[in-house]
């Protein structure tokens, strides 16, 4: 796209200050990959919990010092990557039936090539509430705790948190429907 001198947004900058906008967003770009997921949440948790006399939560994070802008930007863009859960019960659950659906068409894909299927993808075997409370619990709550902390003030709470304990409690109760339904089924025949 920044070939295209008609999208090159980034044309009327120096050389020098290009270098320091890419390296930004490469780094955010990067921060998305799960591998490295607690990795950020840990750096992220040490910050706040930094030590000192400070008892001001923002000011832990040195405003002037690009790591610290990184690693603020890093987190917030992963927060953004996997914000589904955080949203209210409706949006939770049509974005999570779209991502399930764009995971079950890899599945398909791998099926049909002949090889095996990820985790998740397979749209015969993977339980869709219990995948959502998976991925609350071990991924997205984790990140969201550490991120409301850091947002939240004695006057304004961050909600994502609020939202996903009741978007967790939601799927579980779908789980534990599915689990009945199964069992249903198993002693029906």
């Amino acid at each position: 796209m920044l070939s295209t001198a008609e999208c090159n947004v980034l044309s009327s900058l120096s050389t020098e200050r290009f270098k320091r906008v890419r390296a930004v967003i490469v780094s955010m770009v990067l921060a998305t990959d799960m591998a490295a997921h607690f990795e950020f949440i840990a750096k992220f948790k040490n910050k706040l919990s930094g030590t000192g006399a400070v008892s001001n939560r923002y000011s832990r994070f040195q405003y002037d010092d690009p790591k610290d802008r990184q690693l603020l930007m890093d987190v917030a863009i992963k927060c953004g990557d996997i914000n589904n859960a955080a949203k209210n019960n409706d949006l939770c659950k049509k974005w999570a039936s779209r991502i399930m659906e764009e995971f079950f068409m890899q599945g398909d894909k791998e099926k049909a090539s002949g090889l095996p299927v990820s985790m998740f993808m397979d749209r015969a075997t993977t339980q869709v509430p219990k995948c959502q409370v998976g991925f609350i619990d071990f991924l997205a709550m984790p990140l969201f705790e550490v991120w409301g902390t850091y947002v939240s003030t004695a006057d304004m709470l961050f909600e994502g948190v609020t939202n996903m304990s009741k978007n967790r409690e939601y799927w579980k109760r779908f789980a534990f429907l599915d689990h009945l339904r199964h069992l249903l089924l198993i002693h029906a025949n």
